[in-house]
């Protein structure tokens, strides 16, 4: 094919090839996959930049997003353009859009509207961004609706417990511990329960869970385990929650306008995302969720010989006595796990909403079906120290 391919001066493709009315053609015909194939039959190094973003663009419309990232890596340093730089942001913005990932496309679209304010490209970037901001209140409000009438389903299910559970502080660890007790480890296919405090993996799943928390998590021995135990977000958002409280409350933590700007946008989208059901928390936040999360990589560090007895229990017997320190019911703690499950799926998944969202309502169900909702609270009194403080 490239015999027969005009080339500019610069050895690429020229823009007006009549390759293009081939692939104009099959466009808005949807035969994507022709525009493909033509594509890559012209060598490489003769791909323009608006050749390259037809392949994109192809691709994204088959669905194939892995392979358009790909091709939007290679693409970006050639882009200088207005235009070149809006489709380059519209691209990447797109393929968010798709996987509903609204929050983190609408940046894309207004740097696409920035980089290319007379819209030289006609993509009209300035109504995906109108666009996006509704679909995100409206996800916005569904996540708000939801959580007003899980946390209200809470309050029910505890109220009508058909008896009052009183564990003792192993028993309440695991059921604190319901949902990390009940996640299976891929490698093997097998998680936890909550009906053995000292469960081990056996003798031939421990080498290959024991691999997968220092692949996945870098849980390779006692120091790394207390290190991720610290430090680990996914299972310390109570951090990232208290600096977006102490906002709320009129009394940040930092300047959030030293931050940089990606920064500064991942603060403030969560931000919004955390005002939608702020309301329905308890003043401690989130971190039930932390608590949760806690327990399960102690059992299962324990249940691969990384951590030993005495670590074991002292940091169980910590995470129940936090639980009573910090809640004052049932109800509380629930409500706080549930919640944070949505937190911790929002900051991990590129500021997902219906994402989110959904995962809540999964941990919900749960959770209602678990021994939670059944526990008597008690309440545990603030020591010394605590007081002092206070």
């Amino acid at each position: 094919m490239s015999d027969k391919l005009t080339l500019d001066e610069n050895g690429k493709i020229a823009d007006d090839d009549k390759l293009y009315d081939s692939l104009d053609e099959w466009f808005d015909n949807d035969e994507y996959d022709k525009i493909v194939g033509a594509v890559l039959g012209v060598p490489e190094e003769q791909w323009s930049v608006k050749l390259r973003f037809r392949l994109i663009s192809a691709y994204n419309n088959l669905k194939e997003f892995d392979k358009s990232r790909e091709q939007l890596k290679i693409v970006q340093p050639e882009c200088k353009k207005p235009d070149e730089l809006a489709r380059l942001f519209y691209m990447n913005g797109y393929i968010l859009y798709m996987n509903d990932k609204d929050m983190a496309a609408l940046a894309f679209f207004e740097s696409g509207v920035a980089a290319d304010p007379d819209d030289t490209s006609g993509l009209d970037l300035k109504s995906d961004v109108k666009d996006c901001v509704e679909y995100i209140n409206n996800d916005l409000a569904e996540l708000h609706k939801l959580a007003g009438t899980i946390c209200a389903d809470v309050d029910k299910r505890c109220a009508e417990r058909p008896e009052k559970l009183k564990p003792n502080d192993e028993q309440l660890a695991m059921v604190l511990g319901f949902l990390t007790a009940i996640r299976k480890v891929p490698v093997v296919d097998k998680a936890p329960g909550i009906d053995n405090f000292l469960f081990k993996f056996e003798k031939n799943e421990k080498e290959t869970v024991e691999k997968w928390l220092g692949d996945y998590f870098g849980i390779k021995d006692a120091e790394s385990f207390k290190k991720f135990y610290r430090e680990a977000r996914g299972c310390n958002i109570s951090v990232m929650f208290s600096d977006i409280q102490a906002l709320f409350k009129g009394k940040p933590n930092f300047n959030a306008d030293e931050l940089n700007p990606d920064g500064k946008r991942a603060f403030f989208n969560t931000c919004t995302f955390v005002k939608t059901f702020y309301e329905f928390l308890p003043e401690v936040g989130v971190l039930a969720w932390d608590i949760s999360e806690k327990i399960g990589f102690c059992r299962l560090a324990y249940a691969c010989d990384i951590i030993g007895n005495t670590d074991y229990l002292s940091a169980l017997l910590a995470l129940t006595d936090a639980s009573r320190k910090f809640f004052d019911t049932t109800e509380e703690f629930v409500k706080s796990l549930i919640l944070g499950s949505a937190l911790y799926m929002f900051s991990s998944d590129e500021w997902n909403i219906k994402g989110a969202t959904a995962f809540m309502r999964q941990t919900a169900t749960l959770l209602f079906q678990s021994p939670l909702p059944d526990v008597e609270w008690a309440k545990s009194e603030p020591d010394a120290d605590d007081a002092a403080e206070k």
